[in-house]
């Protein structure tokens, strides 16, 4: 019994010692110069216990056990560890990142290292960066809003993807005529698209992200003032890869996605809320012979539906129908890409050339879209001025089905049919389920029909861009480049 006794009285003590060890740690982040930073990240290393320093440098952080490591972090300073010991207070100076300020980034005409670029910039090592490329984002914007401060782009509510009608940098700068909220609407706050140094004003589809070597955001006027007007919402600079081993070097990519509701709404399910519900909104809008009516009159459900329900309710209730729409029009999502690249060098000659397929389901019903996409990369020093270079890309794309509407869904009544009923139609989708809503598989127009419109949309594109760039001998530095575009 004794040695029982005292080994549990060595595990009480070892408990008791163990949370004593536990304290918090206050402390102050500085520059070089001691001045304090804020937004910094202070992270218990290996766990999610974390906070950032205030406006006056200072953090606090809660539960720390002796041993943990402090990891200070923020953007354009050299991470910092710090173990906790029996210390209360820390205080650290950060350095600055001399890796991060000598990174080339594009601005405008040429390049430039980030210490010597007075504008707002961020750049994006898209290639190098496997946070981004292991995502099955849609495009190459999508992956941008967690890693560019200031940049937003609205999730995409279609198969195909290509939603930069609503992508901004640092807010909007206009607002559109009539306080319009549509997506063509608000594309007057749209920033301008440079890609290899050629303006684009078409789909951010027709770049494959695999092909992306980098993405420079120039977000104020003095960053992308060579553009001018156009440059008014700022500038999204995207440069593709090019061949840089003498051996050649293959890359293959395949990815298979599915995507669902993140949180579907939920509709009402029972039978008496429903009918509660339709009874008070009568009530409600003033009804004549509900203004002095109670729930309480009726009854039981079938007198309350035979008085509330429309005939093809009632006929729906009878038969013991009940459709969740929301659920009747959605689908897992499945989408599958392939990418193929090809690059290297030879002498004074690189190239490059890749080729893509994506093939993608929305989660609505008739939300299909499929592209496939060859690229082609040539560059040539043809002396040691002199440099001249072609690039060819061909896009083909294809959209089609009438897709399920979702506030159709939301209106819908759960008491109708989904499929007609007349004989011999019975795989047809009913025009009207509830007899007085349009099935969400029905479009707008009198004839649109998920069932015999095909509102597909097939486009193919082939642009090609040649350039020429003289490096001038006798004066280090000036270059005079000519581009060519169709």
């Amino acid at each position: 019994m004794s040695k029982r006794f005292i080994t549990a009285l060595l595990v009480f003590l070892t408990i008791g010692i163990s949370a004593f060890a536990q304290s918090n740690v206050t402390g102050k982040v500085t520059d070089a110069s001691g001045e304090p930073l804020v937004g910094v990240n202070v992270l218990v290393k290996g766990t999610t216990n974390g906070t950032m320093t205030d406006l006056d440098g200072n953090y606090t952080l809660s539960n720390l056990k002796q041993g943990a490591v402090l990891v200070f972090s923020s953007i354009g300073f050299a991470s910092q560890e710090v173990t906790v010991g029996s210390q209360r207070n820390i205080n650290v100076q950060l350095k600055d990142d001399a890796a991060f300020l000598d990174e080339v980034v594009v601005v405008g005409y040429g390049t430039a290292r980030k210490k010597d670029v007075s504008g707002a910039i961020a750049s994006v090592n898209y290639g190098n960066d496997k946070n981004i490329t292991s995502l099955p984002n849609p495009n190459a914007l999508s992956g941008l809003s967690s890693r560019v401060a200031g940049f937003s782009y609205a999730p995409t509510s279609t198969a195909g993807g290509d939603n930069t009608a609503t992508m901004t940098i640092r807010g909007k700068n206009a607002i559109p005529t009539g306080g319009r909220i549509s997506s063509s609407a608000q594309s007057i706050n749209q920033p301008l698209l440079v890609i290899d140094g050629v303006l684009s004003y078409g789909s951010i589809n027709s770049i494959n992200t695999a092909d992306i070597q980098s993405i420079d955001v120039l977000k104020d006027a003095s960053a992308a003032a060579i553009y001018g007007s156009r440059a008014a919402n700022g500038v999204i600079i995207i440069t593709t890869k090019r061949g840089t081993s003498e051996k050649p070097v293959v890359n293959f990519n395949a990815s298979l996605s599915m995507s669902d509701w993140s949180r579907m709404p939920k509709m009402v399910s029972d039978k008496e809320t429903f009918l509660k519900n339709r009874f008070y909104s009568q009530k409600g809008n003033d009804v004549d012979r509900y203004m002095n009516a109670n729930w309480s009159d009726y009854k039981d459900l079938n007198a309350a539906a035979t008085d509330l329900l429309s005939a093809r309710e009632q006929m729906a209730w009878n038969d013991g129908q009940w459709v969740n729409w929301l659920e009747e029009i959605s689908r897992k999502g499945v989408g599958q890409k392939y990418d193929v690249s090809v690059g290297g060098r030879a002498k004074n000659i690189s190239y490059y050339v890749s080729s893509d397929y994506t093939r993608q389901q929305g989660i609505r019903k008739g939300d299909d879209y499929e592209k496939a996409g060859v690229m082609g990369k040539m560059d040539i020093n043809v002396t040691d001025w002199l440099t001249v270079g072609a690039k060819a890309n061909y896009l083909w794309s294809n959209s089609w089905g009438q897709t399920a509407k979702i506030q159709n869904a939301f209106w819908m009544s759960p008491l109708s049919y989904v499929y007609a009923l007349q004989p011999g139609y019975e795989n047809w989708y009913n025009s009207v389920p509830d007899g007085n809503t349009a099935s969400p598989y029905w479009g707008a127009g009198t004839n649109d029909s998920n069932l015999w419109t095909e509102r597909g949309s097939k486009s193919a594109n082939l642009n090609g861009v040649a350039y020429a760039q003289i490096d001038f001998p006798f004066l280090s530095g000036l270059s005079y480049k000519i581009t060519l575009q169709g």
